[in-house]
This record gives structure tokens, C-alpha cells and sequence, in this order.
């Protein structure tokens, strides 16, 4: 009975690290609605990015910073930053 009791609670914690591409995919359609963020998003540059890259996936799996991103400037900088480093990092490699 413990047994089973302890089962189900280990199996109930999400220990998984991995990335919900739902989540994902749903605050970039979010983001959609925003010129600022179509232009990088369409950008042949920056695509590959929000497809593959871990970095820029896991901020954008983030609902608050999302909202974030569209009521702050500072905020819309840093993700460009963020962006920009993962392209930097990507052809150095």
C-alpha cells in the first residue's frame, strides 16, 4: 500500500527538463500579433532558431515572460540580444 502510495506520487513530479512545444508554439502565435516580433520571426536569418535552438524555445515556453515581451521595450531588446547570441554561437560552431 505505501509501495503504491510512493509510486504514484514519484510518477505524478515532472522531473522531465524537456521543452512543451505546444506552450511554444502557442506563445509564438501570441507574438504573431506584434510587428516587432513578426519582422524577426520571419526573418530567414532567425527562423531556424525558433525551431531548433533550446535557448531561445525555453523563453519563449514562458507565458509571463512573453507578456513581458510585449508590454516592455527593455525586455523586446534582451530577447533580440538573446537571439542575436544564439546566431553568433551557432556559426562560430
Amino acid at each position: 500500500m505505501i509501495s503504491a502510495l510512493i509510486e504514484a506520487l514519484i510518477g505524478s513530479i515532472s522531473l522531465s527538463t524537456g521543452l512543451h512545444t505546444k506552450k511554444i508554439d502557442v506563445n509564438i502565435r501570441y507574438l504573431q500579433q506584434y510587428e516587432w516580433f513578426r519582422m524577426i520571426y520571419e526573418d530567414e536569418k532567425y527562423q531556424k532558431l525558433f525551431i531548433t535552438n533550446y535557448k531561445v524555445r525555453s523563453y519563449l515556453q514562458s507565458k509571463l515572460r512573453v507578456r513581458l515581451l510585449v508590454k516592455n521595450k527593455n525586455a523586446q531588446r534582451r530577447f533580440l540580444k538573446l537571439v542575436e547570441e544564439q546566431i553568433e554561437k551557432r556559426h562560430t560552431n
